[in-house]
């Protein structure tokens, strides 16, 4: 925001992130060791090290995965794109519009903190329910009240919440169906949400060129609300 705020060039933020992102390679090989299980050069066989990621529990749980990753794809792509397009929000210059919405998505994504414990008390199934409808509703009213300051905040702090909970849901979901191989399980679910998120896109981008960025955003809308249909499906643990 800070960026926006000042003029100041969106490659100078670029370049302090990727001059950090090295960081993310460099501390694990400090902090790792072969006492921690893990072991440089170690050779890994793909096709067996997934093999064991065919069951029926987890349907739901990479369903849910490459819906999400769909439909969080789409909003992050064109919610700004729509609000500018619709005449902005009163009082905000068009290029704060998007630092105002990611401070909402963030500060309202914190709530992720408390998943587990939500999830404890209320059921992953009743948790998930929640989750989907409120990406439904943070789609519809981005998608129907693009100006409204009220609409806006509410439908950018949804997608945040959204965001975060399942992220931590994915996790400890995954590991819950494979004990045996939770990293392997978690990754499968990290690609089907990168491929929804990667599909998706350009493909409401093209939509939104035939109907509009509002139908198109209240279509993927309804692509959350039928994922209700997954979670039907879903397993409390024992």
């Amino acid at each position: 925001m800070g960026i926006a705020a000042g003029g100041l060039s969106w490659r100078i933020a670029w370049a302090a992130f990727a001059a950090i992102a090295p960081i993310a390679v460099v501390l694990p090989m400090l902090l790792l060791s072969k006492q921690d299980g893990f072991e440089y050069g170690r050779r890994i066989d793909i096709r067996k090290e997934f093999s064991g990621l065919r069951r029926r529990e987890a349907v739901p749980l990479y369903g849910l995965a490459l819906s999400f990753g769909a439909t969080n794809g789409t909003y992050l792509s064109y919610w700004i794109e729509h609000i500018s397009q619709s005449g902005g929000l009163p009082g905000v210059p068009s290029e704060l519009i998007g630092p105002v919405l990611f401070i909402a998505f963030g500060l309202a994504g914190c709530l992720g903190l408390f998943t587990g414990d939500v999830v404890e008390r209320r059921g992953l199934r009743m948790v998930l329910l929640v989750l989907f409808s409120g990406s439904a509703a943070s789609l519809l009213l981005l998608a129907f009240l693009p100006g409204s300051w009220a609409g806006t905040l509410a439908s950018a702090a949804l997608q945040g919440i959204c965001v975060m909970c399942l992220s931590a849901i994915y996790s400890f979901w995954s590991q819950r169906l494979f004990p045996n191989i939770p990293a392997e399980s978690f990754t499968a679910v990290l690609m089907l949400y990168a491929a929804g998120s990667v599909i998706a896109p350009p493909v409401a981008g093209q939509l939104g060129s035939a109907l509009g960025l509002g139908p198109t955003l209240a279509l993927f809308g309804a692509v959350s609300i039928g994922s209700l249909l997954l979670v039907r499906r879903v397993e409390e643990a024992p």
